[in-house]
């Protein structure tokens, strides 16, 4: 890994220099187009091994698996393709994949336990209860019965159907979030810009 200025930084040198180049003293950061190449190639991989490993039974449990593939992945990715700097402070942003996570948690925690634990405490019929898990299971539930959750599913299936349920919900969410984001960014431009030209016209006034 290379800083711009030419110095071959390795993580640790990093980590004892708090994210410095310990030649050039700039901030350093895993550069965004690595980021962006190693995702679609990470996907990619998974979206090959998904296709070579479904079959007309795959569940939540398989998709669980297929999804969790990823990580073993990416750090094979970063031990192959060792990623590459740009001077920049790193910075936690709100991701697809934690609106996906947000979702699925909800769904798990609100829909799954609380009502579900609700249904049975109200002696609700294995009719009723069905229905209620065959709402969770939506959208995916229409389209394959393997993906409906049903009593004799195992946790991992169930949490498998939520997470994978959750990205119909999760990235839409997370493009509402990024329309208000642009529409805060652009308004706080607008108001830099009026406050920059009202300053300008005061000095020369």
């Amino acid at each position: 890994m290379t800083c711009p200025c030419g110095r071959r930084v390795s993580f640790p040198e990093l980590r004892d220099t708090l994210g410095c180049c310990p030649d050039c003293n700039a901030e350093l950061r895993v550069s965004r187009s690595y980021h962006r190449w190693m995702t679609l190639l990470t996907l990619s991989i998974l979206i090959i091994i998904a296709v070579s490993t479904h079959t007309s039974s795959s569940s939540g449990t398989w998709f669980l698996g297929v999804v969790l593939f990823w990580i073993p992945l990416r750090v094979a990715g970063a031990k192959l393709l060792p990623p590459s700097f740009e001077v920049g402070r790193f910075q936690t942003k709100f991701t697809v994949m934690a609106s996906v996570f947000t979702c699925a948690l909800t769904v798990f925690a609100i829909e799954f336990v609380l009502f579900g634990w609700a249904h049975l405490a109200l002696g609700a019929s294995s009719q009723e209860l069905s229905e209620h898990l065959a709402r969770i299971s939506v959208p995916l539930g229409w389209v394959t019965s393997a993906f409906i959750i049903r009593p004799d599913k195992s946790f991992t299936d169930v949490c498998g159907i939520i997470f994978a349920n959750s990205f119909f919900y999760g990235i839409p969410m997370f493009a509402c979030y990024r329309v208000v984001r642009w529409a805060h960014d652009r308004d706080r431009t607008v108001q830099i810009g009026i406050a920059g030209r009202v300053d300008a016209d005061d000095e020369e006034e």
